[in-house]
């Protein structure tokens, strides 16, 4: 994995656990436009497997 891609990685795990922390204090607005943030980057990265 290039340096890029693991930074890349690590910043969409921090997105994630701030999603977590947006559900936990009913955020809703902030969680969807976190998901889809996360959804684009599976996309990314599901693409780039193949």
């Amino acid at each position: 994995m290039s340096e890029e891609a693991a930074l890349l990685a690590d910043a969409m795990l921090l997105v994630w656990d701030y999603r977590e922390l947006c559900r936990k204090q009913g955020l809703t607005d902030n969680t969807m436009a976190i998901q889809d943030l996360l959804d684009r980057y599976e996309a990314l990265v599901m693409d780039n497997d193949e």
